[in-house]
């Protein structure tokens, strides 16, 4: 399958590596390059926004019948508290067990990028009916 990277700086990339990976999800900043998405060839993307220590990142499968699941990345526990992260200039609320950092979100990315499952220490929470 063949992927292409884009984010908020204008940076868009076919076929990213890893390691091109790595390096432009680094450069998040919250600021003027504050979310970035990794599309597949069917539709379904990874998309992360915030930065550049805090990160909120959601998945969208495109089933072959057109349908869709989407969902949101959620650490364990039970931490509700409302957070702010600043995505595309607009201050977007998230709950605490919703924010995560780098390493984890280069590791979200990666997975999808080698269309493997996310490891067990990450939930993910269906919120495909807010988009139906």
């Amino acid at each position: 399958m063949n992927f292409l990277y884009e984010s908020e700086s204008g940076t868009r990339l076919e076929g990213p590596s890893i390691s091109n990976l790595n390096e432009l999800l680094s450069l998040l900043d919250g600021k003027r390059n504050s979310y970035a998405y990794l599309t597949r060839s069917d539709g379904s993307y990874v998309q992360v926004g915030g930065g550049p220590t805090d990160f909120t990142v959601e998945e969208r499968e495109i089933f072959p019948d057109g349908s869709f699941r989407h969902k949101k990345a959620t650490l364990p526990g039970n931490d509700k508290k409302e957070c702010r992260l600043t995505i595309g200039g607009m201050s977007v609320s998230v709950r605490a067990d919703q924010l995560l950092n780098l390493a984890l979100v280069q590791q979200i990315f990666h997975t999808f990028r080698h269309g493997i499952k996310t490891s067990d220490s990450l939930l993910w929470e269906d919120m495909t009916a807010m988009f139906q």
